[in-house]
């Protein structure tokens, strides 16, 4: 009875989503902010300070304009840095029932705090997004978590919790996937791909056991979806339950924020192509953003210019039974937001068949904010490196960025079993020259001669995290 209750539930609320006005559910977000703002200000002792030497009264703060142009914007070292659990949390830190940190990946943690009531109703959301992807409530799926020890996936599905342990996941496929429809798998996209490289090995009938692939944690190059796609027997340009989909949260906001659809990667997929239609978005060629569905009534999303004149994501949460006040608060990601009305006008003349049934607003993220003025960016690095399908195999993922006497050196890190020849270096290049106009060469660094490879554990982000002194001796530079 339970069961069918959830499964009415979902369909109820996909329909709802499918449905309704778009420029309603904007609006209904719009109402909400200035009620979470106060709430959330009131509870937090250390977000109380940071307003008052703000100069900010909190009630003063009428009107969605006033919100935006005079509440400070909220960052990572301001917050999480200076200030105690119980000063973060006040009188809710008895409400905290599971906490989590972030990847540390920019050496400062984050903190993420969730309370039974929240954590409560986070099933029937992220099933519900199972359910429009997957066909979960007529399908029976096996779930299986591959993030990183710690990030735990609040759903009802029967799961497995591997952490980034490939072998027990390929032995979950071989003895436990075969008795269900259908096998969802969610892991950072690097570690995704090493998966499916070690199960194509093993024997791993992808296509039989309709395995679904979701990521998070890092960037989903297209080209890497490509890859993973022909190996999974996967075709993306179906919507026939079958995927793989990209998500994208933070911690600090209890994880997923925005994911994908079938339409996104659509779109996605023809600003590769289409030049024309890459330019009405102010997408770079060759290498889009992500383009994630966003529920404006759970979070609103603003941009603001960085030192750099780049557009910024900023965020607030609008649960008023958040534990943290997340109010403006910026993540250090690139992007823009694209209402459904105007992104429907744009795709109307010759894409009206990608137009998304949600009705929801879109995020489209270009990616990190550089610390440093960057002559390449690692996005379109990712791209190149993952589209050669003879070369993907060879490599990790992980690489690093260098400028020797102007130019950008790019240290790509081999697999185990590949050893560094001239002719790898030559094919990465060319892959990587597809989508790079400067100049740059390539450096390959053998599994075990790189600076960082015995903690190359896909626990941490895979990105450019170190810079090589001398260059690799079994690779030549360009």
């Amino acid at each position: 009875m339970y069961k069918r209750l959830r499964e009415f539930q979902r369909k109820q609320i996909i329909s709802f989503l499918t449905k309704s006005d778009p420029d309603k559910l904007v609006a209904t977000g719009y109402k909400k902010v200035i009620p979470a703002f106060r709430k959330l200000a009131k509870q937090s002792p250390a977000y109380r300070t940071f307003l008052k030497e703000h100069r900010i009264d909190a009630s003063s703060i009428q009107t969605l304009d006033q919100f935006t142009g005079k509440v400070p914007i909220l960052k990572k070292e301001d917050f999480f840095t200076p200030y105690s659990a119980e000063q973060l949390l006040g009188k809710q830190t008895k409400s905290v029932k599971l906490t989590m940190t972030s990847s540390g990946f920019s050496n400062a943690f984050a903190y993420g705090f969730l309370s039974k009531k929240v954590l409560n109703k986070t099933p029937l959301g992220v099933d519900t997004t199972f359910d429009y992807w997957f066909d979960i409530s007529n399908r029976k799926s096996f779930f299986i978590n591959c993030m990183p020890m710690g990030l735990h996936v609040e759903t009802s599905l029967p799961m497995a919790e591997v952490s980034v342990r490939s072998d027990m996941a390929i032995a979950l496929l071989k003895k436990v996937a075969p008795i269900y429809d259908q096998t969802i798998l969610v892991g950072d996209p690097h570690f995704v791909k090493k998966l499916v490289e070690e199960g194509c090995a093993a024997g791993i009938p992808w296509g039989k056991l309709k395995v679904n692939i979701i990521t998070g944690q890092d960037w989903l190059p297209e080209n890497l979806r490509s890859y993973l796609s022909e190996r999974l027997e996967i075709n993306l340009n179906e919507n026939q339950h079958r995927g793989i989909y990209a998500t994208m949260g933070m911690t600090e906001m209890g994880l997923n924020v925005f994911h994908e659809s079938f339409h996104t990667v659509q779109l996605r997929r023809n600003l590769m192509k289409d030049s024309e239609l890459a330019k009405r978005f102010g997408c770079l060629p060759n290498v889009p953003p992500c383009i994630f569905h966003y529920y404006p009534f759970r979070t609103y999303i603003e941009t603001a210019q960085t030192a750099m004149g780049l557009s910024e994501l900023v965020f607030t949460t609008l649960d008023q039974d958040s534990l943290l006040p997340m109010v403006r608060y910026a993540t250090g990601d690139t992007g823009s937001i694209v209402s459904y009305q105007e992104l429907a006008t744009q795709l109307s003349e010759n894409y009206s068949q990608i137009i998304p049934d949600l009705k929801l607003p879109l995020g489209f993220v270009h990616g990190r904010v550089p610390t440093v003025q960057q002559t390449l960016r690692t996005e379109t690095i990712k791209e190149g490196l993952y589209a050669n399908p003879e070369v993907v195999p060879m490599i990790t993922g992980l690489f690093g960025l260098n400028l020797k006497h102007g130019v950008s050196e790019i240290h790509i890190h081999l697999n185990p079993n590949t050893k560094s020849s001239e002719t790898i270096r030559k094919k990465i290049h060319h892959a990587i020259s597809q989508y790079v106009s400067e100049d740059f060469s390539v450096v390959l660094i053998p599994y075990y001669n790189f600076t960082e490879a015995l903690s190359l554990n896909y626990e941490q982000k895979l990105a450019v995290r170190y810079n090589l002194s001398h260059p690799d001796t079994n690779g030549s530079q360009n």
